[in-house]
């Protein structure tokens, strides 16, 4: 069965990955939710250097990523 991309399932993967006050603001650049950016507000996150913020996220969405459901993430961490 293939997983459903939205606004709802990625903020929901977002807090239950790093922390339930997790604050997250996603654009699409279209209606298949495929190019996305992400503004993250985490305590998680501001602790971690940059990069390995943004490894963390991808991670998140690996299987999304390896299944081609999401094409490309622009991640910005809000300190």
């Amino acid at each position: 069965m293939t997983q459903i991309v939205n606004q709802e399932y990625i903020v929901n993967k977002l807090q239950e990955s790093l922390d339930k006050d997790a604050v997250v603001e996603i654009k699409s650049r279209d209606k298949a939710f495929k190019h996305l950016e992400f503004y993250i507000t985490s305590s998680i996150l501001k602790q971690m250097p940059l990069i390995k913020a943004h490894r963390s996220v991808l991670n998140i969405f690996k299987d999304e990523l390896d299944q081609n459901l999401i094409h490309a993430i622009s991640i910005t961490i809000k300190k």
